[in-house]
């Protein structure tokens, strides 16, 4: 075997046709991972639904989270058909709003039929239905499969680990170009830097957006280690240094919604465990820092321009081109936002929506603006128009209302203030147990969704795949927890 792959490797490299060669990688890996993970390959949807880039290399149009799920659930259909695993199912008020919001995502689209764009059709953009079809998919092999209760404790470790390897990936594709064109054909998210560094005559800060999936999973996972605040320096001294430096990560992001996420799963975590004297520590280490970074920019030096940006909303002496940048940003928001709404032919259906496809035209404007460089190139009112277009308003309700219309949106928001509910519920259950890390692992994001979603940002189309296998989940973890408690 080994003879026969070497031949046909070297005849690929030869050739130059890498596709065979990434072909041959990823099964490679895909084995690898059913050897390892066996009955528990489960645990791979959950963490990868976040990977919506692709791979050009192997030629696919899909996602990598669509083509981890499609793998995942072919090796548990094939695990259930030989007896290795077994489902048991439970109709819950979760499957029934789900079953609703799938129901006028169906209407939606019967109203407004899409084609693909490689078929040459008039109005195309399926591509969301079929990652929330993956992702339904995805729901019901997750909320039936029957799991080893220590299984579960996979999760925040591969997931800790899989998120430092796309960070790592990722910030050598932004300082290193060259290294970033060779990763690029394996993950889209390894895109080299092609960032500006000053527009209309504005210094934009530098957002060291790579540092986002570290960050947010190493402060959950610093947070939740059993005991994480003991006095002893080897657990409460680590744990705060972690902290600080998921701190210092989302400040450099220049994204004030990441430093509003670092703050809420902190105040998450300690409402979880009830511990008001945490709280009140926390807070004074908070304001403690924050005076830090304030003196430190206001007698010494001033601190980056992402960092600035981050903390553009409280009262300093911030710089110009960083206060132009953050208020500007927020001035074309609401501009947009009042577009939507208002602007005749922006939305037709704010009943049942206008669906997610578009004109084959629209199509080759958004495709045109897609690049980095070419969306910095643009002038404010042309970005408006590439992210009216794209259908990516900054706004979760809105996107939902030009998606799947104010019905989808009610039931939307209702489905996610229920299962920010149940995962607090089930939190709240494992208390001091051991499954304790692994449920808020998972749950704390999910509690702090619908804020998130209804008031910071939020986009239907990428966000409703992933609350769908977030659901999952949950099912998943409170069958293992009924089944402890039984």
């Amino acid at each position: 075997m080994a003879l026969v792959g070497s031949v046909f490797l070297g005849e690929a490299v030869a050739m130059e046709n890498y596709a065979i060669v990434g072909i041959f990688f990823v099964s490679a890996i895909a084995l690898l991972a059913v050897k390892l993970l066996g009955v528990n390959i489960w645990v791979l949807i959950p963490i990868f639904i976040t990977f919506g880039g692709s791979a050009s290399l192997l030629r696919l149009p899909v996602s990598l989270a669509n083509l981890v799920t499609f793998f995942c659930v072919g090796v548990m259909a094939i695990q259930y058909a030989v007896g290795m695993i077994k489902f048991r199912w439970r109709m819950g008020w979760i499957e029934l709003l789900l079953l609703v919001c799938l129901a006028g995502i169906g209407v939606t689209y019967l109203l407004n039929p899409v084609g693909l764009a490689v078929l040459g059709s008039s109005t195309v953009g399926s591509r969301p239905y079929l990652e929330i079809m993956v992702a339904t998919m995805a729901f019901v092999f997750l909320s039936g499969v029957k799991v080893r209760p220590d299984s579960i404790k996979l999760l925040p470790k591969i997931s800790l680990m899989a998120n430092c390897l796309l960070t790592l990936g990722m910030g050598l594709a932004y300082h290193f170009v060259s290294v970033g064109v060779k990763l690029y054909p394996l993950y889209s998210g390894f895109a080299p830097n092609t960032k500006l560094d000053s527009i209309y005559g504005f210094q934009m800060s530098e957002r060291l957006t790579y540092l986002r999936p570290f960050g947010r999973v190493a402060q959950l996972y610093a947070m939740l280690r059993q005991s994480a605040w003991s006095l002893r320096l080897s657990k409460g001294g680590v744990t705060v240094f972690i902290m600080l430096v998921t701190l210092g990560s989302s400040l450099l992001t220049g994204h004030r919604i990441v430093l509003a996420m670092w703050s809420a799963y902190i105040i998450i975590y300690v409402l979880l465990l009830r511990q008001v004297k945490l709280l009140l520590l926390m807070g004074a280490g908070g304001l403690l820092v924050l005076s830090g970074l304030y003196g430190f920019h206001h007698g010494v030096k001033p601190l980056p321009f992402s960092v600035q940006r981050s903390l553009s909303v409280l009262p300093g002496d911030w710089d110009r081109d960083v206060l132009h940048d953050a208020e500007g940003s927020i001035e074309w928001r609401l501009e947009m936002w009042d577009a939507v709404l208002f602007e005749k032919g922006r939305v037709n259906n704010k009943i049942m929506g206008d669906g997610f496809g578009f004109s084959s035209r629209e199509l080759a404007l958004a495709q045109s603006m897609s690049s980095e460089a070419g969306r910095l190139a643009l002038s404010p009112e042309e970005l408006q128009e590439y992210f009216l277009v794209s259908g990516d308003i900054h706004s979760g309700p809105l996107t939902a209302i030009r998606f799947v219309g104010g019905v989808g949106l009610f039931f939307f928001i209702i489905l996610s203030i229920c299962l920010a509910r149940c995962y607090w519920k089930l939190c709240r259950r494992v208390v001091n147990t051991q499954y304790w890390m692994a449920v808020a692992f998972m749950g704390i994001p999910w509690i702090w969704f619908p804020i998130k979603y209804i008031f910071l940002y939020g986009d239907y189309a990428h966000d409703a795949p992933l609350f769908i296998v977030g659901a999952g989940v949950y099912k998943l973890l409170e069958g293992v927890v009924r089944e402890v408690e039984s």
